[in-house]
C-alpha cells in the first residue's frame, strides 16, 4: 500500500503544470512523509476544484487513483514509515515558492477565520483548566481537514486538533466541570462544524493552503 500511494502521489505531482498546483499537491501528500495524516485526503471533487481554481486542468483519473490509495493506506492497521528514498524523491520534486497571485494573497474564508478565533479561545480555556492546548495551527493549516468531515477511519480518528488524545488524558480527572465545556464546544466545532458560518470545502482548503508552512508544501501566508 505504501508503494501504491507513493506512485500515485508522484504521478499526481508530475501531472501538475504550475508551481502553485505542485505545491498544493505537496501540501496534501507531505503529511505522509512527516508523520501519519490525521484524516484521509479530500475527495476527488474537492481536490479537482481547488486545482482548477489554482489554474490547473487536473486529471480526474490521477486524482481518483491518489484518493483511493490514500484511503486504503489510512485504513490499514499499523504504520509504515516512508523510506528515505521515497522522501527524497518526492520532496526534491516539489518546486520552491514563487510569487503568489494577488487573489490568493487576499483570499478570505470567513468560516476559517471564525474557527481560528473560536478555537484559540477554547484552547485558552482548556489550558487554564489544566488540560493543555489544542493544536489549532495543525488543524487550520491542514489541506486534508475541515470541520464536519466524516471520513475518519482507523487510527486517524484523533483529528488534527488532538481532541481524542486530550479527552483520554483528562477523563480520569475529578474536576470535570472546568474543561468539559470548552472540550465539548471544540468537539462540536470540529466534528459537526457547529457555530461556524456555512462554507464551501474548496474555500476552506484554499485558506488552509495559504496558511500552511512552506516546509509543508503551503504558502506560509498566515
Amino acid at each position: 500500500m505504501a508503494e501504491e500511494l507513493a506512485a500515485a502521489a508522484a504521478a499526481l505531482l508530475d501531472g501538475t503544470t504550475s508551481r502553485l498546483g505542485a505545491r498544493f499537491v505537496a501540501s496534501v501528500h507531505l503529511p505522509w512523509l512527516t508523520g501519519r495524516p490525521h484524516t484521509p485526503a479530500p475527495g476527488t471533487s474537492v481536490l479537482a476544484g481547488v486545482l482548477r481554481r489554482l489554474g490547473e486542468n487536473p486529471s480526474l483519473e490521477l486524482l481518483d487513483a491518489y484518493v483511493a490509495a490514500d484511503a486504503r493506506r489510512c485504513a490499514a492497521l499499523g504504520s509504515v514509515d516512508p523510506s528515505p528514498q521515497e522522501q527524497e524523491r518526492f520532496i526534491s520534486s516539489v518546486p520552491a515558492p514563487e510569487a503568489v497571485p494577488a487573489w490568493l494573497v487576499g483570499f478570505d474564508c470567513p468560516a476559517h477565520d471564525a474557527a481560528r478565533e473560536e478555537l484559540d479561545r477554547l484552547s485558552g480555556r482548556l489550558a487554564a483548566a489544566g488540560g493543555g492546548r489544542l493544536d489549532v495551527e495543525a488543524a487550520l493549516s491542514s489541506t486534508r481537514w475541515w470541520p464536519g468531515r466524516r471520513e475518519w477511519v482507523g487510527e486517524v480518528t484523533q483529528g488534527p486538533l488532538g481532541l481524542h488524545g486530550l479527552f483520554r488524558s483528562l477523563e480520569e480527572r475529578r474536576d470535570l466541570g472546568d474543561w468539559r465545556g470548552p472540550w465539548t464546544a471544540a468537539s462540536d466545532l470540529a466534528v459537526k462544524g457547529l457555530g461556524l458560518p456555512s462554507f464551501d470545502p474548496e474555500d476552506w482548503v484554499l485558506a488552509a493552503f495559504r496558511r500552511a508552512p512552506v516546509d509543508r508544501g503551503g504558502l506560509g501566508l498566515g
